[in-house]
């Protein structure tokens, strides 16, 4: 077990970072922004881990069709696409939900676990309509 002094930091190869610091778990854009801050999990350490050996989650995962992929440059196919009014919600073959509700966008990983959430953007809308086509 890692103790909660314990700095470890790691860059993945779509040039973004993870960082564990003091029990915290932080993942930067490759712009250096703070997309995720939270505390840090046992799954957070083994990311970490994987991302130090080269080897994510990213990839090993198989390449995957074309079609509809999430604009936040994950690598997931269309699953299920729903409408309703002005809402709308994707999820991914690979676990990861893109949705806007009541004019907030959220994006959630394969665990639930939101990464973003802020006002929903034009290009947010344009981006997941264009899934429904």
């Amino acid at each position: 077990m890692r103790s909660n002094d314990d700095a470890h930091e790691a860059t993945l190869p779509d040039g973004s970072r993870i960082e564990i610091e003091n029990g915290r778990f932080e993942m930067k854009n490759q712009a250096g922004r703070t997309i995720v801050e939270r505390p840090a999990t046992p799954a957070d350490y083994q990311l970490l881990e994987q991302a130090r050996q080269g080897v994510t989650r990213a990839s090993v995962r198989k390449p995957q069709a074309a079609p509809a992929r999430r604009g936040t440059g994950g690598g997931g196919v269309v699953a299920k696409l729903e409408v309703r009014g002005r809402n709308i919600e994707v999820t991914y073959t690979d676990g990861w939900k893109e949705e806007i509700e009541n004019g907030r966008y959220e994006l959630k990983d394969e665990l639930n676990r939101t990464v973003i959430q802020r006002p929903a953007r034009r290009a947010d809308r344009e981006r997941l309509m264009t899934a429904a086509r």
